[in-house]
């Protein structure tokens, strides 16, 4: 097993450096004669760090996509409503192109970055009191724009290291999940025995 090792300041890079591209989700155009397409808006990133297909919706956007702003597998879709910053990472190739909509921005990882590793470290980000990373300091509002992401340092790692932790960051995330539906059926059983034993004469 690796040892993950603090990493000096001076062995970080921006995200700038290290994707080959951070870009928005496709503007919204109500009365757009482009197609209708499948895409991942905020309700689709759950908190657990996964695109929740149920929630893709159908999107007309406001001009024609290109093709890069395709989803491809290892995509890290970031987004911020209120006091609520998520990340999600894209893990499976989808049956239909899908796209993100427009209140949602896509980090796109270079050859020097593991996409699992930078799913955790955007996730950490999120998971702060506060958000502190990604609140502007004029409005006090969670700002997910380009170009502050593009300024994020992130601590750079070797390969190993960064999927060593990008392993252990899945592992977790699913272990949680687990503990979710678990307590999830749980609450349902509790709720049908207190309704139908409980209250039953």
């Amino acid at each position: 097993m690796l040892q993950i090792l603090p990493v000096e300041m001076e062995h970080t890079k921006t995200l700038a450096q290290v994707c080959t591209g951070i870009f928005a989700g496709l503007s919204a155009g109500r009365n757009s004669p482009h197609q209708a397409v499948q895409a991942v808006g905020l309700k689709a990133l759950h908190a657990s760090g996964v695109v929740l297909p149920d929630a893709i919706e159908t999107y007309v956007p406001a001009n024609h996509p290109a093709e890069s702003s395709l989803l491809r597998t290892g995509d890290v879709l970031v987004a911020a409503r209120g006091s609520l910053a998520k990340a999600a990472l894209i893990e499976d190739s989808f049956a239909t192109p899908l796209y993100a909509t427009g209140n949602v921005t896509v980090l796109r990882h270079g050859p020097d970055l593991d996409p699992t590793y930078l799913w955790a470290f955007v996730s950490a980000l999120c998971a702060e009191p506060g958000c502190p990373q990604f609140r502007r300091v004029s409005t006090g509002q969670l700002s997910m724009r380009v170009v502050d992401l593009q300024n994020l340092s992130l601590p750079m790692r070797s390969l190993d290291e960064q999927k060593e932790l990008g392993i252990a960051a899945r592992s977790l995330r699913h272990l949680m999940s687990v503990h979710e539906r678990v307590l999830d059926q749980s609450g349902r059983v509790f709720t049908s025995f207190l309704r139908d034993r409980v209250l039953t004469q």
